[in-house]
């Protein structure tokens, strides 16, 4: 659906952003709260963080559908290694 963003009729396409604003400031929030707690460690602003993660989450879980889970499991784990994420 992502592919043809620009092909979907505009209502649908308001409602799509709206959900991606959603899904960014939650995940802001985590990494912010994170980063507060000393549970992450990076420097880059969070809201960029966010967007990054996303993207990689879209792109990963994409992939995995060519590729196999393996794909998606790894990104997650480079994500969490990313973001000094300390279990």
């Amino acid at each position: 659906m992502i592919l043809d963003f620009e092909e979907l009729p505009e209502k649908v396409k308001k409602q799509n952003l709206l959900l991606l604003d959603d899904i960014l400031t939650w995940i802001s929030k985590v990494l912010k709260t994170g980063l507060e707690q000393g549970e992450f460690s990076f420097s880059d602003p969070v809201e960029a963080r966010a967007e990054l993660v996303v993207e990689v989450l879209m792109g990963a879980r994409q992939l995995s559908s060519i590729k196999g889970r393996r794909t998606l499991v790894r990104s997650i784990s480079l994500i969490k290694s990313d973001l000094g994420w300390k279990d």
